[in-house]
């Protein structure tokens, strides 16, 4: 099992226990294309009534990660850490305030 199988099973695990339904459907559905585009560091999860993101997908190493249009309120305060990150979009959200590490966020276009 590669590195990002690997990944891609933890964060359906994770999902499964904040019984984030929308997504894990959408995981297991898309589990290949998934797969793929993580490979690539893109992760599209846009459009899926999150209202939590999962921990394991801030250790992902993800350049392009799509957030808008979910019910997401706050951002873990560790969301600086992905460091790789490039481009985000978190429109169509709720946020009221942003972690003080989201300034580390150095790449981002």
């Amino acid at each position: 099992m590669s590195a990002v199988e690997e990944q891609y099973n933890k964060l359906l695990f994770e999902t499964k226990l904040l019984q984030e339904n929308k997504l894990n459907e959408y995981l297991e559905r898309y589990k290949d294309s998934f797969i793929n585009n993580l490979e690539m560091g893109i992760v599209d999860l846009s459009d899926r009534n999150l209202s939590i993101i999962p921990m394991s997908l801030l250790e992902m190493d993800i350049r392009e990660l799509d957030l808008s249009n979910n019910n997401l309120g706050i951002l873990p305060d560790n969301f600086g850490q992905m460091q790789e990150l490039r481009e985000l979009d978190l429109s169509g959200n709720q946020f009221t305030t942003l972690p003080d590490n989201f300034g580390e966020l150095d790449n981002l276009e």
